[in-house]
């Protein structure tokens, strides 16, 4: 610009300001001249800007003086027949997307809850409460009266919502207490809160992850880490689930392509996604492996506590505490306070960096109205049962580990279960070689789908309570079918064994009956005689 202003503007400026005609017509002459320079000049310097501006010129040219639209009354005129015609054939799009074709062979809910969860629980339809195995309530807090006296406390100091997101004056102290807690709970510097489950993992992870990273997660995750992956749009690779063999391979071969590309693994952010116990399957990762891994090959662990935490440990902080490892080895943790604590929400928790760097890039967070008070006053009353009665995580272990038995005895040769002892979730699902005799994948995903939903209502009628989980219908790794059963802390020896009684009863008697009505695969049941000899 300085340059164009030397050489052309401010000499023709000069001679408008002199007022003499004689300048001014000498300016007049010299200006295409001068202007051809000056084109000249950048040309020589830099080719493209010049050809760009002239194309650019020309356009605009194009469309102000050229470029003119048909005068109003110039098209053929059409007949009222025509008009009626077209107007025939014409479909308006629908205002709304066309609603969703509900699949009945998806797995159906168990009924709605009519009062509050405990050792049993009353659904509507069914006239007798029903013990309590489908609920992640894993202490039984949720019936706790201390957790009702501290909610009508804080609702009639508080009121019920909290008017706004945590910066715009929706902090109300009972947010900073529970932060506090969960820090000093989990040994952390500091903890950030989110007023929806769902919103937890789906914020935490779009805001360290941006277009051009890299994920790498296990294929077993749940709904929540999978939406906030696509939201993140960074590049996703997936390893089978729980397969830390498979891991490392994807792992290498992120290094081998760095060698070809001749890139450090600092050029771009990188993360191991995976879930401390795993919603879906009941199962825990090997976490140190896990953390060796991500050491040895420069990526950041990013960990969902959301069933470990108030389960694993000796006193409730999860899979780092089970293993006898230092929160810190962990680059990102975040979990759910749905279960345990029997409340709403979620949180993350970590460094102060990590942390302080969520409050203005977690969407759930910055403009998700803050948690009412009551849910985080409920929440810091868990922690402090928590701290003060830890046998309530021997006595939720001993109950996994009864569970666990129980049920791998039971329907051993049909079923496979959970493998963590531990676990308080068990996924009941049928052995790949059972459902391989009705020959296609989807006659297989059928009498899963079966199986598993006449077992639920077998055992809703006979007063026990489990789950054939739902998904959503566009989640892309769906899991197998399953029963899922769910352990308490607060559920008997007594109540337990007669409960698995049915469901193992149920659950073999079930799927002998199914798979009768299947046609049997005579090529696959033969290659599968083989296999045994």
């Amino acid at each position: 610009m300085s340059e164009w202003w030397a050489t052309i503007g401010q000499p023709f400026a000069e001679a408008l300001l002199s007022f003499d005609i004689a300048k001014i017509k000498e300016a007049f002459v010299r200006t295409p001249s001068s202007y051809y320079k000056y084109i000249r000049s950048i040309y020589e310097r830099s080719p493209e800007h010049v050809i760009i501006e002239t194309f650019l010129i020309v356009f605009v040219i194009y469309i102000t003086f050229v470029k003119r639209d048909k005068p109003k009354g110039t098209a053929a005129k059409l007949s009222e027949r025509e008009i009626d015609d077209l107007c025939e054939e014409w479909t308006p799009e629908p205002i709304i997307p066309p609603s969703v074709v509900v699949d009945t062979n998806k797995s159906k809910p168990i009924g709605i809850v009519e009062a509050t969860p405990d050792t049993h629980i009353k659904l509507q339809g069914f006239a007798k409460p029903l013990l309590n195995l489908a609920t992640f309530d894993f202490l039984g807090l949720g019936s706790r009266p201390e957790l009702k006296e501290v909610a009508i406390k804080t609702l009639t100091k508080y009121g019920c919502g909290s008017c706004g997101p945590r910066g715009f004056y929706g902090t109300i102290d009972t947010h900073e207490i529970l932060e506090k807690d969960i820090a000093q709970m989990m040994g952390t510097t500091d903890s950030i809160t989110f007023s929806d489950t769902e919103a937890t993992s789906s914020s935490v992870l779009p805001a360290f992850a941006k277009r051009g990273d890299l994920i790498v997660m296990d294929v077993g995750c749940n709904d929540s880490i999978l939406v906030g992956a696509n939201l993140a749009r960074c590049t996703v690779h997936y390893y089978k689930h729980n397969n830390l063999e498979d891991l490392e391979r994807v792992l290498k071969s992120v290094r081998d392509e760095d060698k070809r590309k001749k890139r450090g693994s600092d050029c771009q952010r990188r993360y191991v996604v995976t879930e401390a116990l795993f919603r879906n399957h009941g199962d825990m990762v090997n976490l140190p492996k896990v953390v060796e891994l991500c050491n040895k090959y420069f990526f950041r662990l990013f960990l969902d506590e959301s069933f470990s935490f108030g389960v694993l440990g000796k006193s409730g902080r999860g899979l780092t505490e089970h293993y006898g490892m230092d929160v810190s080895e962990v680059a990102i943790i975040c979990s759910s306070l749905a279960g345990s604590t029997a409340s709403v929400g979620g949180f993350s928790t970590g460094s102060q960096e990590v942390v302080d760097y969520q409050r203005i890039n977690s969407a759930g967070y910055v403009f998700s109205a803050a948690a009412p008070p009551f849910t985080s006053a409920c929440c810091s009353e868990a922690i402090r049962i928590m701290k003060t009665e830890p046998e309530l995580f021997t006595k939720l272990r001993d109950n996994a580990k009864l569970a666990h038995n129980a049920l791998s005895a039971s329907v051993q040769g049909m079923y496979s279960v959970s493998e963590s002892a531990v676990s308080p979730i068990l996924h009941l699902r049928l052995l790949p070689e059972v459902v391989a005799r009705v020959g296609s994948e989807e006659n297989q995903r059928l009498l899963q789908r079966n199986v598993c939903d006449t077992v639920m209502q077998k055992c809703l009628n006979k007063g026990v309570a489990i789950c054939s989980p739902r998904y959503k219908t566009d989640q892309t790794l769906e899991p197998l079918p399953s029963l899922r059963v769910s352990v308490t802390a607060i559920h008997s020896p007594k109540h337990l064994n007669a409960a698995f009684k049915v469901i193992a009863t149920e659950a073999m008697t079930t799927a002998k009956e199914m798979l009768a009505t299947f046609p049997v695969d005579a090529t696959r049941a033969s290659e599968l005689r083989q296999r045994k000899k």
